[in-house]
This record gives C-alpha cells, structure tokens and sequence, in this order.
C-alpha cells in the first residue's frame, strides 16, 4: 500500500479509516454493570488527579507566602522598625494565606461534574442490586 503513495500517481486528499479510535459514546443507564463499574474507577482517578492538582498549587503558594512573611519579618527586625506597619504587612500576608485556604476547599466546575457522575452511577448499581 505505501508503495502506492511513492509511486506519484496519487493526487488530492487521502482518508484513511482504521477504525483504531473507535468511541462508541452511550449513556449511563445504557452501560451494563461492569462498564459502570470501570466507568466508576475512571473517574474516581480523574477525581483524586483534580484534586491532587489543586491542591499542590495551593500548597506551592501557600510556601512562597510563607517565605515572604519570614523575609519581610526579617528584614523589619534586622532594621529595628518593628511597629503597626509591620504587624499589618504581616496581617495582610495572613489574611492572603486564609483566602486561598478557603478557595482551594471550593470544589471547580471539573470536579462538581465528576462528582455528579459518580453519584449518578453509584444510584444506576443500587438500582440494579449490585449494591
């Protein structure tokens, strides 16, 4: 077949269909219960991926404010301007590490749909008695 290619007397677009990448969407109440089972392994590791995602870069920057405190702590002792300027600088920095606590605990958009999916077919496998 390749050699037909070389040959030169081809001319214009090519398809190739191998149906390799043959995906068959269905729903779930159409799956049979070992396709919701993997279904459900599926994205329970897209679940623990998200989250592991997320949360490292809220630990990333949780760290780098952390070290900025302790810099700007520093330097302020090394000067001897220890004063309300200074506790409220390292106010603000507690106060920033506070909210991106509180932004990391909301759940994305990503994870509120596999979460829905999860519960979704969790209901499918009761139904059925696999459960």
């Amino acid at each position: 077949m390749l050699r037909d290619f070389n040959s030169g007397d081809i001319h214009g677009d090519v398809t190739i269909i191998d149906n390799s990448e043959n995906n068959e969407y269905k729903l779930l109440i159409h799956c049979n219960n070992e396709e919701l089972l993997h279904e459900e392994s599926h994205r329970k590791e897209l679940l623990k991926n998200e989250r592991s995602r997320k949360n490292g870069v809220m630990w990333k920057f949780l760290a780098f404010s952390a070290f900025l405190l302790l810099v700007a702590a520093g330097w302020f002792y090394i000067q001897g301007t220890m004063n309300a300027v200074t506790f409220l600088i390292g106010a603000a920095g507690v106060m920033s590490s506070m909210a991106t606590l509180q932004q990391a605990e909301r759940q994305t958009p990503f994870e509120k749909r596999q979460i829905a999916t999860l519960n979704e077919i969790h209901a499918l496998l009761r139904e059925r008695g696999v459960r």
